[in-house]
Formats: C-alpha cells, structure tokens, sequence
C-alpha cells in the first residue's frame, strides 16, 4: 500500500516538475527575438547530438536501411547532425509561433492554397494531411491566419498538466483541436459545415494500415484520411510547411487526384500512396527536415510480396 501511494506521489511530482519546465522554456525563450532563440536552441541540440548517442540510434537505422544504403558512415552523421539542427530550430519557431505572424506575408511563400479554397466551393469541406515533416506544428497557425477554419487532430500526453499547457499554446494560435478519440464524431460535424480538418498519419499503423511503400520499403500506413475523404466527399490535399532558413518558409498545398470509380478498397489505397509520394518527394529533397526517430518501419508485412 505504501509503495504505491509512494509510486503515486513520485509520478505526480514528476509531472508538476516537467510543468514548470516546459512553462519556463515557453516564458523565458518567448521573450526572446526569434533569432535569438533559435541559435541557443540550436547549441543546445548540437550538445545533445554529441552527447547523447543512444538518441540518434533509431534514426541511424532508418536513415542506414532507406535513403542511405549505399552511404558511408561520414555522410548519415553529417545528415544527423544536420538534423538535430532542425529540431533545435523547430522548437524555437514553435515557441515563437505568435511572433512569426506578426510579419507572415513577407516570411512564408505560399503556394496553391487558391486550390483550397476553390474546392471549399463544394460545401464539403477539406482534409490536409501533412507528415512530421519540416515544422508540421506551424500549418495550423499559417492557415488560421490566411482566414481558413481548421480543426487539427491530436494525442494526449501521457503529463496531463504538461499536456493541458501545450494544447493552450496550440489552441489560441492555431485553432480546434480534436483529440484523437472523439475524431468520428467531430470530424464528421467540421466537413459538415464546410471546414478543414488537419491530420498527421505518417506514424506506424501497426495492424491497423496497408502496406505502401515509403522511401523505398514498405511501411504500415493509415487509411483513416481516404476512408474519411471518401464517405464525405472531401477533397485530400497534402500541405508541408518547410524552412527555408530561420524566419523563411515555403508553404505548399498539393491536390491528391481523386480515384476512379471502383472497389472502395482500391479507392483507399489509390489516395492512400498519392499521399506517401508525396511526403517521399519531400524527404527524399530536403532529409534533414523529416523526423527520422520515429520507428516509421516498425510493422512489416509477414509476405514481403504483399
């Protein structure tokens, strides 16, 4: 009984410590120019990068047995390196996301949102899909504030108080969110009203996926955003927010054709592999800007001809 009343304090205070954290790095680097920012968080992911080994060892693999199978060990740590860059980078611009605003025309290059809203004609609403690509957490901030009506989906964290924190910084700059457990019904009520709902399925779908080839291998993909597109009608669009340098971006909304007539199954994975070629395009061109730590390759198909 003590020990897990003990167990139990030890886990809540944890949570209130890793609060106070993130507060303060939220406050304190908020404060700051964002060019500021983004050089001290960019010493400090180089620190981690030098010192912390065991982080890197995932995105190693992924990036060794994909992109870079015939590279040498010199050019997949000059591509890590490069990548703890980003990270660095990204969580600057994701505290300072209120300032990038401020001077959002002349920052961000945008590029087909016209197709957007031209297809927000058909009272049907859109479904943008975008991968842990460049800075994904700045797509719902940029289309708030080019006027679009976004509600984004989202998992909770296993910290609630770390959790609540981060989804009131999200919510007052980038609109809805949607936690992931109440998608159907919420989803369902924004399409309805002609609205646009963001989703980041390029995790591992576990047994949940299709197999679709990504950069080369095949990996376990969702197939929530076709079915969703396909039961209501709503047009797939794949949006990637990616840096150019700090306080530069390009941001670019790609049409997914839709099927032909046919077997709803193949309906599902004809959008399903539009949607994964065109994240591939983007990883394959700028590397160091993909989230190479997820076990992306995790699930794989037991015939390889599948």
């Amino acid at each position: 009984m003590q020990s897990s009343l003990k167990a139990i304090l030890m886990k809540k205070a944890r949570y209130l410590l890793e609060y106070m954290a993130v507060k303060m790095l939220l406050g304190f680097f908020g404060l700051m120019p964002l060019s500021l920012s983004a050089r001290i968080w960019k010493g400090l992911a180089l620190t981690i990068y030098k010192l912390g080994p065991s982080l890197k060892k995932t995105a190693q693999e992924n990036i060794r047995m994909t992109i870079g199978q015939d590279w040498g060990q010199d050019r997949i740590e000059d591509l890590l390196r490069q990548l703890f860059i980003h990270m660095g980078y990204f969580i600057a611009e994701f505290i300072h996301s209120p300032k990038i605003g401020l001077d959002f025309n002349r920052q961000v290059t945008i590029r087909g949102d016209e197709q957007v809203r031209a297809a927000l004609a058909d009272k049907k609403g859109a479904i943008l899909l975008t991968g842990h690509f460049g800075n994904w957490e700045l797509v719902g901030y940029s289309l708030k504030i080019l006027g679009f009506k976004m509600h984004t989906l989202y998992k909770k964290m296993s910290n609630p108080l770390v959790d609540r924190l981060l989804l009131s910084h999200r919510h007052r700059h980038t609109g809805n969110l949607i936690e992931i457990e109440d998608y159907k019904e919420k989803t369902s009520s924004a399409l309805a009203q002609n609205e646009l709902i963001g989703i980041i399925p390029d995790q591992d779908a576990r047994h949940h996926g299709i197999f679709i080839d990504f950069l080369g291998k095949p990996a376990s993909t969702y197939i929530g955003p076709a079915l969703l597109s396909l039961q209501h009608g709503a047009p797939l669009f794949a949006v990637f927010f990616r840096r150019k340098e700090v306080g530069s971006y390009d941001l670019t909304f790609n049409p997914i054709e839709t099927p032909p007539p046919g077997d709803l199954q193949e309906s599902i994975r004809f959008l399903t592999r539009q949607w994964v070629e065109l994240l591939e395009h983007n990883v394959r061109a700028y590397p160091d800007q993909y989230f190479w730590f997820h076990r992306r390759w995790k699930t794989q198909p037991r015939d390889q001809h599948q």
